[in-house]
């Protein structure tokens, strides 16, 4: 159960007291007689898993910001001209595949992996690139 205030009404979390928080979530614990009216990230570490939905919450913030952030980096030309960037031991490349464009995901150690599908722009190709090797859910490898 939550409330959220008024865009100019902020109430400091009961839990830190140190937050600014405008969504109340009223939480409560058998060991403690008061109700708490606490932020987002208080609750979450009030939780039953202890904090592990905030690490998660955080995990999928931090990709997020690293994704919008992606086709902005500086990337280099490859020697065949192609767009080419080096990111977290990965080589990443960009490279026109029948009328669109593919890339390539590759370690020094590891075989390199190639879509099968193709992609209208660079742009496209480069932000699959990203979710192939960052994919917002966890995958087993």
């Amino acid at each position: 159960m939550g409330r959220n205030l008024d865009d100019d009404d902020f109430r400091l979390c009961e839990m830190c007291e140190s937050q600014e928080i405008r969504h109340i979530v009223y939480m409560q614990h058998p060991d403690y007689p008061d109700i708490l009216g606490v932020g987002g990230d208080c609750a979450e570490m009030m939780g039953p898993d202890g904090g592990e939905a905030l690490r998660r919450r955080r995990e999928k913030r931090n990709r997020a910001a690293r994704r919008r952030r992606w086709l902005k980096r500086k990337w280099k030309a490859s020697p065949e001209g192609n767009p080419c960037l080096k990111a977290g031991g990965y080589r990443v490349t960009v490279w026109p595949k029948g009328l669109g464009w593919s890339f390539t995901v590759a370690r020094e150690d590891d075989a390199p992996h190639h879509p099968a599908c193709t992609f209208s722009t660079p742009d496209q190709a480069k932000l699959a690139a990203f979710d192939f090797r960052w994919p917002a859910v966890s995958r087993l490898m």
